[in-house]
């Protein structure tokens, strides 16, 4: 679904930057916003998986 959107903002954002309605300095920050966005979501559900399953195997123990 992230991969989707990020693909849909940078096709509108190439697409703005053709018809010269923004510069290229406006899409490369928009562009690595929205990528940072993404990364930090992904880094959170990845801590977040890795804290449950330390959190099951303790419970093994």
């Amino acid at each position: 679904m992230t991969t989707a959107l990020s693909a849909c903002i940078s096709l509108i954002g190439a697409g703005l930057l053709l018809s010269g309605k923004v510069t290229e300095g406006t899409f490369t920050v928009v562009e690595g916003m929205a990528t940072s966005v993404q990364c930090i979501r992904f880094a959170k559900e990845a801590n977040d998986r890795l804290d449950k399953t330390l959190a099951e195997m303790k419970d093994r123990d």
